[in-house]
């Protein structure tokens, strides 16, 4: 196997795993704990290869003083990744121990075996690992490991993640509940579009308010820091009264309604080879087009960030990529790298590229004007509603001619979009808010699309499936009236909404039914195999014999779709169940999933429901409605999401292949999960809607 490029820019077995506490096993990740549980899979990696139990392993997340470098927590590539490079150390480590444990007992190395960190021999000598813990600290990561498929599955893969009970019961603190000694608290106050600038703040008038410290105002940048949180927030709400703004000049609506994306000016480029003209004039069987919104992150808990400013500036952040944030910190405030440091600390509710880098970055402005002391900064809802990069809408165009037998030819896709990465520490410019606002202020960056395979636009935009001619463009358009960045599975929700749609539409012109018609093009044996999986655990072929399932003015439809994420991640099919009336109401979805080696069963199963809860509640409720000057969205009355009132039964299928490689499976079920209700949809009431999110007024129109 492979080493990954992090062994390589770290090649101690000490920059990864410390043995330094006796009877503990102190793990250093490059990668964060945002709710997905990557610290429970790396545990049950590194405690199946030392034969550790799970209760002697301590996991440090993401700090860049202390512990490797891993570059951001995206992608669904944690334990593609990470657990990959703690395999390689793990094994590496235990060859190690052992070694050393043959030298210090004068037994050979076939003679000894280990449980529980205590190495034995045949004869009955023993020596524990932290024992041997000097004599391995040198060590430098060796060239060898096994494949996957030889790493044995130990006793040490437990079934359910053991924090999920502290979380149930609310005794897991995130970086919003932690206290400091003589911490003082601010707020950040930003107009509705921070390209506006500062006219005048009667800054006196603020400083004389109940608990106020400072006020500090740097060019459009305003902050308050106060001895209470309330009293932060009183003050705020007092300079959001008093501020004069210059009013941000609206030039037009470009780019506001993803309906209308085609034809405006954008940047085009084949990511497949340009066909020749006389394929894009030919006579297509099916063209059809699709949409979605901006989406926000919408997480349940607003940004928080602390920052202090001693011997060097410290910010804690639930940034997932904080050796990306700690060079836009140092570059933006003018400080050396090594004088910055950035620990991550987990959020209540963090993905994505949502406002916490931002709001790292303001608590470190704020900790700059007034050091010594530790600051907290917490956004508030409509800040976050307001200021965070939104997830890009997109409208894709979808061509396809059919053959004589029922087989597509020619499949054209076309996508236009925004940016769908703008995360901090791109040589083009800033990306942060508070960057752009103080005095003076930095260019506001303009990185490049994510280029393939992986993709940011054009994320799963080539289908999965055998088509003799495939060809694929993207449109990165000129301008947006929000801030685009990454949201969870960034450009690969629209296109296999659109994909998976259109595959239904030329099966009902073939005249085939949806998952046979996807079987005769499918060439992958694990696709297949997940097809046809969840077509059985879903009894599709009953569902399908009831197709006018109609109970007085309710109409119930079955839909099915699949991908396989980013054309190398896992594979999942997925099945839902709708109810139709007034509303679309999803009652079941089932899915199977592929994601080769299962670390975690648990945590593969939390991955592929969140991920279904989170599609459902894009696809059926989710938009944020902007103008040409900035969001409309201050609250949650702006922005209707899935109330647990409407979480649907969901039973998933776990293929496990201990032959391959594991990948993520955070971000394998939003595509699918789209398609299929949509598909559902047009099972029970006839109509085919291709504007998400699937509202009344949508399937309304598609009626007309």
């Amino acid at each position: 196997m492979k080493a990954p490029d992090s062994i390589k820019a770290h090649p101690f077995l000490r920059d990864w795993i410390d043995l330094s506490q006796q009877g503990l096993v102190v793990i250093r990740s490059g990668k964060a704990e945002i709710g997905q549980g990557i610290h429970f899979a790396l545990s049950s990696i590194v405690g199946n290869i030392l034969g550790i139990p799970l209760d002697q392993i301590n996991v440090r997340g993401p700090d860049t003083d202390q512990g490797p470098d891993e570059g951001l927590t995206a992608g669904s590539l944690s334990v593609q990744q990470g657990g990959t490079a703690l395999a390689y150390v793990a094994v590496n480590l235990k060859s190690c121990l052992f070694d050393a444990a043959s030298h210090r007992l004068a037994v050979p190395v076939a003679k000894l075996s280990s449980r529980n960190g205590v190495i034995k021999s045949s004869d009955g000598q023993e020596i524990s690992y932290w024992e041997l813990a000097d004599e391995v600290s040198e060590a430098k990561v060796g060239e060898w490991l096994p494949s996957w498929a030889d790493l044995e599955t130990g006793d040490h893969r437990p079934e359910r993640r053991s924090e999920i009970d502290a979380i149930v019961r609310g005794d897991t603190h995130f970086l919003h509940d932690l206290v400091w000694p003589d911490m003082l608290h601010a707020r950040v106050v930003r107009p509705r579009n921070i390209l506006s600038h500062l006219v005048k703040l009667d800054v006196d008038a603020i400083t004389v308010l109940p608990g106020v410290i400072h006020v500090e105002v740097n060019g459009d940048f305003i902050g308050v820091i106060a001895e209470q949180e309330d009293q932060a927030v009183n003050a705020a709400l007092e300079i959001q009264k008093v501020a004069i703004w210059e009013a941000f000049q609206q030039t037009d609506d470009a780019g506001v309604d993803p309906q209308d994306y085609i034809g405006a000016p954008a940047e085009s480029e084949w990511v497949t080879a340009e066909p020749n003209g006389e394929l894009l004039e030919q006579r297509w069987t099916r063209s059809a087009l699709y949409s979605r919104p901006f989406i926000a992150h919408a997480s349940i808990g607003p940004s928080c960030a602390v920052a202090i400013h001693d011997e060097k500036l410290t910010v804690w952040s639930h940034s997932q990529g904080v050796y990306l944030l700690r060079k836009e910190i140092a570059r933006v405030l003018d400080m050396s790298e090594s004088n910055v440091r950035v620990i991550h600390s987990p959020g209540a509710g963090a993905y994505g590229h949502n406002g916490a880098d931002d709001c790292a970055m303001d608590a470190a402005v704020l900790a700059r004007a007034y050091p010594k002391t530790p600051i907290r900064v917490q956004w508030t809802r409509e800040d976050e509603f307001l200021h965070e990069p939104y997830g890009s809408a997109m409208q894709v165009r979808v061509k396809a001619m059919l053959g004589g037998n029922g087989q597509i030819i020619h499949w054209l896709h076309d996508v236009w979009s925004h940016r769908h990465t703008q995360r901090p520490g791109h040589v083009s410019g800033v990306s942060l808010l508070a960057a752009r606002q103080i005095d003076p202020s930095l260019p506001a960056a303009k990185p490049p699309d994510v280029p393939m395979p992986n993709g940011g636009i054009a994320r799963n935009a080539i289908p999965i499936y055998n088509i003799e001619d495939v060809r694929v463009r993207k449109h990165l358009l000129a301008t947006a009236p929000v801030r685009t960045s990454s949201l969870r599975s960034l450009g690969a929700y629209g296109n296999i909404f659109a994909i998976e749609s259109f595959m239904d539409e030329l099966a009902e012109d073939a005249g085939i039914d949806s998952i046979e018609f996807r079987l005769r093009h499918l060439g992958d044996a694990r696709a297949r195999m997940v097809l046809e999986d969840v077509m059985k655990i879903s009894s599709w072929e009953s569902c399908q014999s009831d197709r006018s399932d109609i109970e007085g003015e309710i109409a119930r439809g079955t839909g099915v779709a699949l991908a396989r994420y980013k054309g190398s991640g896992c594979y999942v099919a997925v099945v839902c169940e709708v109810e139709a009336s007034q509303t679309i109401k999803l009652r079941h979805v089932w899915a199977s999933v592929d994601v080769g080696r299962v670390i975690s069963p648990d945590g593969v199963r939390a991955q592929i429901e969140g991920g279904i809860i989170q599609s459902a509640s894009w696809t059926l409720k989710e938009q944020a409605l902007v103008e040409g000057d900035g969001s409309k969205v201050f609250g949650w009355e702006d922005y209707p999401t899935l109330p647990f009132s409407e979480i649907p039964q969901i039973d998933v299928s776990i293929l496990e292949r201990n032959d391959s490689p594991p990948v993520g499976a955070g971000e394998g079920a939003q595509g699918p999960t789209s398609a299929a209700i949509a598909n559902a949809v047009h099972n029970a009431l006839g109509v085919r809607v291709r504007n998400l999110p699937l509202t009344s007024d949508e399937v309304t129109r598609a009626m007309q």
